[in-house]
Order: structure tokens, then C-alpha cells, then sequence
């Protein structure tokens, strides 16, 4: 008798600590303080698809290594911010660091965040709020 091959168990706290963030980026009281974050955005192109699914993403547009959160708002001198969620242990691949190293090129303020808090402090910060000024994440 056979058993099917258990399929890898892939590591889920980047996703849990971005979906924090942009939860928090939704709350009433943040928007009223920082109404740039409606424009906070991820394009899905990470984790796992089937063959078809990956085929039509890529036909698409969707490209490697493409930041976790985007937010195209001028602050200071910079043209935009995007944030890479990382897990406390995860580093950016060499497509993440190529992307980040774009974005740098461009004029834009970039991160890596490996927390939902890190990542609030970042958005706190670009936008000229002080963090401890800014609803809590669980708020």
C-alpha cells in the first residue's frame, strides 16, 4: 500500500503579519490620519499555483521577485514606498533585491519589514506620522 507524498509545509507568517498591516491600513482612524494608505496595494505575485494559473499570471505580466506592498504616494523626496514582508528568518531573494534596487533607482523609499509593526512603523514614518501617534495595529 502506498500513501500520497505529504506536500511540504510552507511557511505562512509573512502572509498573516502582511494581511495585519493592510487590515490596520483600513481602520477609520488611520485612514482619517493618513489617507495616502488607500492607496497601499500588493499585486499577487508570490506563493504557490497550479500549472495553468502560473501560465496565465506570467502571460499576465506578473514578474519574480515583485515587492509584497506597494503604496505609489509621494512623500518627501520620494516618489513612492514598497515594503518586503519578510519572516524573522526569510531574506529576499536575488529577483526581490533586484526589484528593490529598481525602485531605489527610481526615486522611490524602500523597506523590508519583518513584522506587522515593522511594517506600520515604516508607513508611519514615510508619511510624516510618529508611530506612537498612529492607532495600534489591533486597534
Amino acid at each position: 500500500m502506498s500513501f500520497p507524498q505529504r506536500r511540504k509545509t510552507v511557511n505562512r507568517s509573512e502572509e498573516v503579519e502582511q494581511a495585519k498591516v493592510v487590515r490596520w491600513s483600513h481602520l477609520p482612524a488611520v485612514r482619517s490620519l493618513m489617507p495616502a494608505l488607500r492607496w497601499l496595494h500588493h499585486s499577487p505575485n508570490g506563493g504557490r499555483r497550479d500549472a495553468f494559473t502560473g501560465a496565465q499570471m506570467k502571460a499576465l505580466g506578473v514578474k519574480p521577485g515583485f515587492p509584497d506592498l506597494i503604496l505609489p504616494a509621494r512623500a518627501g523626496d520620494s516618489t513612492g514606498l514598497i515594503i518586503e514582508m519578510k519572516s524573522d528568518t526569510g531574506r529576499a531573494s536575488d529577483a526581490q533585491m533586484e526589484w528593490i534596487e529598481h525602485f531605489k533607482d527610481q526615486g522611490w523609499a524602500t523597506a523590508i519589514a519583518r513584522s506587522a509593526s515593522e511594517a506600520r512603523t515604516i508607513l508611519c514614518e514615510y508619511l510624516g506620522i510618529t508611530p506612537d501617534s498612529a492607532p495600534a495595529l489591533d486597534a
